[in-house]
């Protein structure tokens, strides 16, 4: 397994399904997380967590799957600068993407909360509106 690994992929092997999976779950979290790293206050999560939370975890999301894209491109045209084109580089991204994606699903509850106690509490202080003067 370690010699599939460190050695360079023929062209049989750049093409095979675990290949392409991999590269469409790159880009499968790689394009949302760009969209909301630029707008995080947008529709879909936008009231539900944090702008600073959906922010943070999309940039980080962001840069992992985008190192991914870059080293499963450079596998697909069987180039090889400074080794980055052997399968380890793949499955190691691969793998801190796993470990992001727990990371951010761990922290999403506790930010959704202290999201609705600063809410609870921002209309708890507000003031009344004043009627308007003629």
């Amino acid at each position: 397994m370690w010699n599939d690994l460190t050695s360079v992929p023929d062209a049989g092997e750049v093409l095979s399904i675990p290949s392409l999976a991999v590269a469409f779950v790159f880009a499968l979290v790689f394009i949302p997380a760009a969209f909301y790293s630029a707008r995080p206050r947008a529709k879909l999560l936008g009231e539900r967590y944090s702008r600073r939370f959906i922010q943070r975890s999309s940039t980080l999301l962001g840069w992992i799957s985008g190192v991914g894209l870059f080293l499963v491109i450079i596998r697909f045209l069987q180039i090889n600068p400074l080794s980055l084109g052997l399968p380890i580089w793949t499955l190691l991204t691969f793998l801190g993407l796993l470990v992001a994606i727990i990371m951010v699903a761990i922290r999403a509850p506790s930010d959704e909360a202290a999201r609705r106690r600063n809410q609870a509490a921002h209309r708890r202080t507000r003031r009344p509106a004043r009627p308007a003067r003629r």
